[in-house]
């Protein structure tokens, strides 16, 4: 019964990654590839307490989050992305985005999309492999 369980657990992680895989490749499909100029940097911060070892630490970890100003038809629009690097951009520095036609406030940087792809099918693949042992294990 265990191992059906884990199979169903890895069944659950294929499914989610699959989701992420097709909402990237529709985007990259659909999407319209445009130049966005950074127009502010802010610094995000995580505190992570750790209580594995006698003392208590704690560990900033920085990511930035970037404005982005782009031009879609004759609309202007400013929109934070969703990635946090560890590294700034440089305020004035220009990338390609590739946003969504019906909601364009959602983009992804286009030097990124297919680096998600290829994660996502990797995920997705490694969990089906990862249930199917498990799943016929069980048998």
């Amino acid at each position: 019964m265990a191992n059906l369980i884990w199979g169903i657990i890895g069944l659950g992680i294929a499914l989610i990654a699959a989701v992420f895989l097709v909402r990237l490749v529709i985007l990259n499909k659909r999407g319209i590839v445009v130049l966005a100029e950074v127009i502010a940097v802010k610094e995000k911060q995580h505190t992570v307490r750790s209580s594995k070892t006698r003392f208590k630490t704690e560990r900033k970890t920085d990511s930035y989050i970037h404005t982005m100003r782009y031009k879609i038809g004759e609309d202007l629009m400013e929109a934070d992305d969703r990635a946090e690097y560890i590294q700034p951009f440089e305020i004035g520095s220009t990338h390609l985005i590739i946003c969504d036609p019906k909601n364009p406030e959602k983009f992804e940087y286009e030097s990124d999309i297919k680096r998600n792809i290829m994660l996502f099918a990797v995920m997705a693949a490694v969990a089906v492999l990862f249930s199917l042992k498990w799943i016929f294990v069980n048998k």
